[in-house]
């Protein structure tokens, strides 16, 4: 009996009902679970340690915070980049991306640039633990959560959500 992985993807955007919607459409997909962050949270998941999705998909505006966003995703995962600009294509594809879609692009292209991002291997790797934990970090849609090994010793206060203390 074969069981049928579901694919991690991380959507990385500043802009919070952007980012909801991509993961929304995202999560439509049987096969696709999606955590939807922002750019701040998304450099706070490497620094706990790397980011337990199969692939990001991470809006590019016109700034360096982006870039930054794009090159420490890149350290640890495949990243499709996507923007409202074709202009920011290369930029993103320098600072790390595999791929670069324009967001005014239809949802079919955006689902298939992040399949097509995804290594081949993670097809066939055997099935994650199904141990998650249900802390948010960002905005979770569908059956997204982070695993809790992504989460080990890190302390509270230190996370996105918090409102220091």
């Amino acid at each position: 009996m074969t069981t049928t992985q579901r694919l991690n993807v991380l959507v990385v955007d500043g802009d919070v009902r952007s980012r909801t919607a991509t993961a929304r459409m995202l999560a439509s997909v049987d096969s696709i679970d999606a955590l939807a962050v922002s750019p701040q949270q998304a450099l706070q998941l490497i620094k706990w340690g790397s980011p337990t999705a199969d692939v990001a998909l991470v809006d590019v505006a016109p700034d360096a915070r982006s870039t930054e966003v794009v090159q420490a995703l890149a350290n640890v995962l495949p990243v499709v980049a996507t923007s409202l600009r074709a202009s920011e294509a290369k930029r993103a594809l320098a600072a790390g991306a595999c791929a670069f879609i324009e967001k005014d692009g239809d949802a079919a292209s955006l689902i298939n640039a992040v399949l097509a991002a995804t290594p081949a291997t993670r097809l066939t790797d055997e099935p994650r633990a199904n141990s998650r934990s249900e802390v948010e970090i960002g905005e979770n849609v569908g059956q997204s959560h982070l695993d809790e090994r992504s989460l080990e010793g890190r302390p509270t206060r230190n996370r996105p959500e918090s409102n220091g203390g």
